[in-house]
Formats: structure tokens, C-alpha cells, sequence
């Protein structure tokens, strides 16, 4: 049995025999017969992007009747998530990516979220909090995550612009 192949490229070998299994599979069989009493190893010859696959009951001694007991199991694999930031000068920025959070230190220059992402899931990354005195804004931040890491999330920080002034008291002509 397959489960979990949620695309192509998955390669079974016994031996110098192959077979590729398509995606979305749940059965496969080797293409060559083995012979009563002969070892049989069915392997993982080559795993599909973005998935590892793994086999149980793959190998033994072939019995007198067909074997249909070999599992092929295949999972997403995960990936980091991160990128560039620009402009902190102050500390209290955090970002999340749904649950998954993390503070970036004053004058950072990158971020990795802690957690990974499993290949084909979405992401999206925001900011959670502010900087005191800054106003940062998130670029290229959502998508599916690829079957490698994300290095090109952009944060960027600029200095938040305040108005400036007061009352006057006593001015009875112009010229101030």
C-alpha cells in the first residue's frame, strides 16, 4: 500500500528493479516476479520533491503466495521561513506566521521563524507587534512554501513621523 503520495517522482527498487509510483497512488506492485524462497528489499529509490518516504515490511524471504504487505508511507518535508529586515533600530518588533511567533532583536538584519513549514502548506507572515517609534511593514510574506527554504520575506522599518507644537501665549503682533 501508498499513503500520503500527494505527488509524482517516488522511485520503489528491489533489487535492479523499479517501479515509479504516480502521484495520489495507494497501491503499487514491482514489475519482475521473485521466485519462492529468493530475498526480496523493496527500498525507497528516489523520493518525490518535497516528500520523504519510507517502507515497512519491505524485505523478507518470498513466501509461497504473493506479497501485499509492504507500506510505503510518504510526509511532507518542512522548510524554514524567513528573510530580510531593514531599518530596526529599536526592539519590540515580533512577527508571527499564524501561531508560530518571533522577537527580532534591535538592528537584526534577518529572521528564521522557529518552527518550520511543511512543503505545499501556506504561510503568511505579519507583524505582530510594532517597534516603539517605528512602523514596519511585511513584503513577499505569504504564499505555499516550496520544497526548500524561504529566505526572501522583506520586513522593513521606518521611523514613525509625529507633528510637532504647542500654544503660544502673549504674541500680539506678526513677525514671530
Amino acid at each position: 500500500t501508498v499513503s500520503g503520495l500527494a505527488t509524482d517522482g517516488l522511485v520503489l527498487a528491489n533489487g535492479g528493479d523499479t517501479v515509479s509510483v504516480p502521484s495520489n497512488a495507494v497501491t503499487f506492485t514491482m514489475p519482475s516476479t521473485v521466485a519462492f524462497g529468493s530475498p526480496y528489499d523493496v527500498t525507497v529509490a528516489a523520493d518525490p520533491v518535497g516528500l520523504t518516504c519510507s517502507v515497512s515490511n519491505g524485505s523478507g524471504a518470498m513466501p509461497a503466495a504473493d506479497v501485499t504487505n509492504v507500506s510505503v508511507t510518504c510526509s511532507a518535508q518542512s522548510y524554514t521561513l524567513g528573510g530580510t529586515v531593514s531599518g530596526l533600530v529599536t526592539g519590540g518588533l515580533v512577527l508571527a506566521n499564524g501561531s508560530d511567533s518571533v522577537s527580532v532583536p534591535a538592528t537584526a538584519t534577518s529572521f528564521t521563524m522557529p518552527n518550520k513549514v511543511a512543503y505545499a502548506s501556506p504561510y503568511a507572515v505579519k507583524v505582530k507587534t510594532q517597534p516603539t517609534g517605528l512602523s514596519c511593514t511585511v513584503g513577499s510574506g505569504s504564499g505555499t512554501m516550496p520544497a526548500a527554504n524561504v529566505t526572501t520575506v522583506s520586513v522593513t522599518c521606518v521611523a514613525q513621523v509625529f507633528t510637532l507644537g504647542g500654544s503660544i501665549i502673549g504674541l500680539v503682533s506678526d513677525g514671530l
